[in-house]
């Protein structure tokens, strides 16, 4: 029961940190989008 346990807790870790991963590199792609915007915005001034 406890190595079960255990090995159930670490793959819920991993899987949450893959998840919190891939939210960081959407948040990243999505600011790096809103900037890519502004610095348009700015040339065409």
């Amino acid at each position: 029961m406890g190595k079960q346990e255990q090995k159930q807790k670490i793959v819920l870790r991993s899987q949450i940190c893959i998840e919190v991963v891939q939210q960081h590199r959407i948040q990243n792609k999505f600011k790096q989008k809103e900037e890519g915007k502004k610095t348009k915005t700015k040339e065409k001034r």
